[in-house]
């Protein structure tokens, strides 16, 4: 399946068809689904972004940058929405909760304890530790085998910190130490997707796909309940083995989607997604309280009333962020993502959620 690109940039189609699919389920957790769905959810829609991260990782180009450079145009792409959108959303949580020390706390130390009314921008600044530390592992150790095996003795370190020691680490390392495992699977499915079986589970068939999906769910369920920001792992291999096996299928889903709705409205709206992923990711949740307020009249009375009702949400949820997307990203707003200067971002392949 031949793998297209946008017209006039570098951005890949199916990339941000994957990173619309992945923030779709974020949307919908947040909402809340029920516990079946939470569960199934949590076992790869985080890991998925740092996986596309690694994936997306340009070893050449960043082999050639210097740990200044690349500082900074993380930081630039990641804290600054970071701190952008907490500061925002303080006034919201005053006027919900009242003063406490705690969020703010949080917020300039924990980051992945309870922040002012959106607790998803924890992600932000573990992506942002996880991207530099593989840089810097990647400068500093020459050896392929040493690397691989430092990779591995962090992640799994990072697994096991909170669950053996009940210790939550500052500015989000403990889910950083474990999205740096899941970081170097996307970089290494990427650097060998000429080798092996790569290209097969990249661009499976149909009834592949299907054998693969279902597989992949029943490994889910198998395994114990997943959270990255509650640092919630079950068994540890297997939630590797699943993040790895769900990539495989989102990027096929992705790839399926382009192919059949290409031209169409979905697609778009999908690629758009994607394009501004980290807005949504920044903004979803106090979106999702004021839906809340204004479906508040809907009834519950039954469970078809009740999926209803979430279905509106989701639905009246996801096109406020879509208007929010557009305006931040068409306004001088855009510099609350980091973005100073569309003419020179607007076309990279590093934009969006999980870069």
């Amino acid at each position: 399946m031949e793998l297209r690109k946008s017209a006039g940039s570098n951005r890949l189609d199916y990339v941000d068809v994957y990173r619309a699919l992945g923030i779709i389920l974020m949307v919908m957790g947040h909402i809340g689904f029920g516990d079946i769905f939470d569960h199934f959810i949590h076992a790869f829609h985080m890991p998925m972004f740092f996986i596309l991260s690694g994936f997306l990782y340009n070893t050449e180009k960043n082999a050639t940058i210097s740990i200044k450079q690349f500082v900074k145009k993380k930081a630039k792409a990641l804290l600054i929405p970071y701190l952008a959108f907490s500061l925002i959303h303080i006034p919201v949580w005053l006027i919900l909760e009242g003063f406490s020390y705690e969020p703010l706390l949080n917020l300039l130390l924990f980051s992945t304890k309870e922040l002012p009314v959106a607790d998803a921008l924890w992600f932000l600044v573990a992506l942002f530790v996880a991207d530099i530390t593989y840089f810097l592992l990647r400068r500093f150790i020459k050896n392929k085998f040493i690397f691989h095996g430092c990779v591995v003795v962090i992640s799994v370190t990072g697994c096991l910190i909170k669950p053996l020691l009940s210790v939550v680490l500052p500015f989000a390392l403990g889910p950083a130490m474990v999205g740096l495992g899941l970081f170097d699977i996307g970089c290494s499915i990427r650097s060998a997707k000429n080798k092996w079986i790569f290209p097969k589970l990249l661009d499976l068939k149909w009834y592949f796909w299907i054998v693969l999906t279902l597989g992949t769910s029943a490994l889910i369920f198998l395994n114990g309940y997943i959270n990255m920001r509650s640092e919630k792992y079950a068994i540890v291999p297997l939630f590797f083995v699943v993040s790895m096996l769900s990539f495989f299928v989102l990027i096929t889903l992705s790839k399926f989607i382009c192919k059949i709705f290409g031209k169409t409205i979905i697609c778009s709206w999908l690629k758009s997604i994607g394009e501004n992923s980290i807005v949504y990711v920044c903004t979803n949740q106090v979106v999702i309280i004021v839906v809340r307020y204004l479906t508040s009249f809907l009834p519950e009375t039954s469970t078809v009333m009740l999926l209803v009702k979430l279905l509106f949400t989701l639905v009246l949820s996801l096109t406020f962020l879509w208007c929010i997307s557009l305006f931040i990203a068409k306004t001088p707003a855009r510099t609350l993502i980091g973005r100073f200067n569309t003419d020179s971002t607007k076309n990279k392949r590093e934009v969006g959620v999980g870069a």
